[in-house]
């Protein structure tokens, strides 16, 4: 029943699970039932279909966008309407958890989602900027791992940086409301990212304990940005089990010496570190004391852990081979690239 004029791609996750394959993290939990591998995008390009892949949230949590629940990256040539919907065609489009990891990979010049004569020799190169430490980065070639790669061994401790502020925990019974603000000494704060989810609750209702949530338009928000300062506000629960993560995040890129010092107010609650302390270690405060809701600051890793580049050369092994990357972080975000089909 496949059309790839209806369906130049396909969901592959969402906070349901994930149907990539039957190796791949996020099994179905819900109601749709276990994962079946006929159903997975794995089986459909082994049957010859070409569709690229994408994550949606599919139910948002009362959050649109929300973090952790899917996320469809493009690769368009500009905002627009008519951009959007050439790169959709072209299958230039892949997959994410949440974190905005950036994965690209050509074969031979041709970009993901493409289709490519490539006979002979290929070249291939592979560029993935994350937005945290990378675990893994995988090559896979009609559906196994051809080669891994990893961030450079060598720990720099030389700007830039990511640095994540998490916050959440506390009684799954009660809901706390937050503000907060960071300032940085010395440098500057070049970008933040937002890492906002919904309520933890399938379908979001009055009289389910999230009226809080349900009687805010956006229950995160970042009140202030500058050079060197980043406030917002937010709402959390508890966690409601020990394996539902309920906890909201900013991502922070830093250009500072490691002598700075990050300060943070946060629910009048004053919190200093230097960028020293945080390297590689994250460091955790209790607003209210032991058991109540609570604060993480980093780790805070070097720009060159969250990258990696590569290049090399591959030949062909059937008429048709779908090359696809996918990414690792440290954190357990994910990414995963549309295909590129080599024809021999």
């Amino acid at each position: 029943a496949f059309d790839a004029v209806c369906s130049p791609f396909v969901e592959i996750f969402s906070l349901h699970g994930c149907s990539l394959s039957e190796e791949a993290p996020y099994p179905m939990l819900h109601d749709m039932g276990p994962r079946d591998f006929g159903g997975t995008a794995e089986a459909g390009w082994q049957l010859g279909h070409r569709f690229g892949i994408v994550g949606g949230t599919d139910h948002h949590s009362a959050y649109p966008g929300s973090h952790g629940d899917g996320r469809m990256g493009i690769f368009a040539s500009a905002l627009t309407r008519e951009a959007l919907w050439e790169a959709f065609a072209a299958r230039r489009v892949y997959a994410a958890t949440g974190d905005r990891i950036d994965a690209r990979m050509t074969v031979n010049d041709a970009f993901i989602g493409g289709v490519v004569s490539a006979p002979g020799a290929r070249r291939i190169e592979i560029e993935v900027h994350g937005c945290d430490g990378l675990d893994r980065v995988e090559l896979v070639k009609n559906g196994k791992v051809l080669r891994r790669f990893f961030a450079p061994a060598e720990d720099s401790a030389a700007p830039p940086y990511r640095l994540r502020i998490t916050w959440g925990w506390g009684k799954k019974s009660e809901t706390a409301q937050w503000n907060g603000r960071i300032e940085l000494s010395a440098g500057s704060i070049t970008n933040v990212e937002t890492c906002f989810s919904g309520a933890a609750i399938v379908s979001p209702q009055k009289g389910t304990g999230f009226d809080a949530f349900l009687d805010t338009d956006l229950p995160h928000e970042v009140t202030e940005q500058t050079e060197r300062t980043c406030a917002w506000r937010s709402m959390t629960r508890g966690n409601p089990t020990t394996r539902h993560d309920t906890t909201q995040a900013l991502s922070l890129t830093i250009d500072a010496p490691l002598e700075a010092t990050i300060r943070l107010l946060v629910n009048g609650v004053r919190i200093t570190h230097t960028l020293a302390e945080l390297l590689g270690k994250g460091r955790a405060h209790f607003m209210r004391g032991w058991l109540s809701e609570a604060i993480r600051v980093g780790p805070l890793i070097p720009l060159d852990a969250c990258n990696v580049t590569a290049h090399f050369e591959d030949t062909p092994e059937n008429e048709v081979d779908v090359y696809r990357l996918q990414v690792a972080q440290h954190n357990g975000q994910w990414a995963w690239t549309s295909p590129i089909w080599a024809e021999g």
